[in-house]
């Protein structure tokens, strides 16, 4: 089920991080942060005797099929594609049927689900903000100089 979230924001997050080909790696640390991910997993009927509300009833895609189907249905939740060289997905009826015989089908369904994960962000060290005190240091010396220079012209 993580596999799903994780695989998106995965790759979101590795090229967010890498960014702009910056080699101030050095001077980072990385940083997990949990969050909550909302994804979808997709389930076709396997026990067609069972009553719907029934978990037991319903068996996942694996995590592949499951980002294509969602893709698919982001697309346009109401189209009809080909899944596989056996199956295809027909998204407004939510049926699985089989491409060759379109009368063998399955129902399919879409489950939200929240998912925490975590997320490893980069974070810049304390040495920076260091650097940030320095500058405020040089600020206050420019004052005193600036207030020397009014005392001269009293003179």
């Amino acid at each position: 089920k993580a596999k799903i979230a994780g695989s998106k924001k995965s790759a979101a997050s590795s090229s967010s991080s890498s960014g702009g080909g910056s080699s101030s790696s050095s001077s980072s640390k990385k940083k997990k942060k949990t969050v909550a991910v909302s994804s979808a997993i997709w389930e076709w009927k396997s026990d067609l005797y069972a009553d719907d509300k029934h978990d037991y009833a319903w068996t996942p895609y694996d995590a592949k099929t499951c980002v294509k189907i969602e893709a698919k249905y982001e697309e346009d939740p109401t189209q009809s594609f080909e899944l596989d060289s056996t199956y295809s997905i027909d998204l407004q009826d939510s049926w699985q049927y089989r491409t060759t015989e379109t009368h063998r089908r399955r129902p399919i369904r879409r489950r939200k689900e929240e998912v925490e994960e975590e997320l490893e962000e980069e974070e810049k060290e304390e040495e920076e903000e260091g650097a940030v005190a320095d500058d405020d240091d040089d600020e206050e010396a420019d004052d005193d100089d600036d207030e020397e220079a009014d005392d001269d012209d009293d003179e």
